[in-house]
């Protein structure tokens, strides 16, 4: 008897319905900073597949050596998959996942990888989406 098949979701089972207008929050912290942004995400499904846009109307990145860097501006989502119980996607440098869905809200985890050519830092933090 194999019991991969149970640990996996089923293909033909129903998915949340995610697309449309969500107001968001997140946050993400590493030593050398924390940047925040807030605004609105719209996204486009079909089926399990998830785009759209997060178009962030506020957004900063405070250093820890006192620079900071205006983090708004809209940022095109791609890689999006909907599952009965998890949403992730990537925008930008940043990769979300979803911890609790919910038809008016979404929470999760977001980590996101900077590069800037001779290092590569991670900041790790969270979202929140609301309707």
């Amino acid at each position: 008897m194999t019991l991969l098949g149970a640990c996996s979701e089923d293909p033909t089972e129903p998915v949340p319905d995610v697309a449309g207008d969500w107001t968001f929050a997140d946050s993400v912290t590493a030593s050398f900073g924390t940047c925040t942004a807030a605004g609105t995400v719209t996204f486009s499904q079909s089926g399990r597949t998830l785009g759209g846009v997060i178009d962030a109307t506020e957004g900063i990145c405070v250093w820890a050596d006192g620079g900071s860097d205006d983090n708004s501006g809209p940022v095109d989502i791609s890689g999006g998959n909907v599952s009965r119980t998890t949403v992730s996607f990537t925008a930008g440098v940043c990769e979300f996942t979803s911890t609790t869905v919910t038809d008016v809200r979404i929470d999760g985890d977001e980590f996101c990888t900077l590069n800037t050519g001779t290092q590569t830092f991670v900041l790790r933090g969270v979202f929140s989406l609301q309707r």
